[in-house]
């Protein structure tokens, strides 16, 4: 979750990690992206708890 994802466009590049896209999705006011944020998380805790 903290390695850094570049996304490259015509205005520069947004170098970011998908923590920092989390955060914002769960800090959203759009309940959907906040519910959307909780699963995701939630997913990769299990994933985690399965593989390690």
């Amino acid at each position: 979750m903290d390695n850094t994802i570049t996304v490259n466009t015509d205005c520069g590049n947004i170098v970011m990690t998908a923590n920092s896209v989390m955060k914002a999705m769960a800090g959203s006011s759009d309940e959907k992206m906040v519910t959307l944020a909780k699963a995701m998380y939630l997913y990769g805790v299990a994933a985690n708890n399965y593989f390690a």
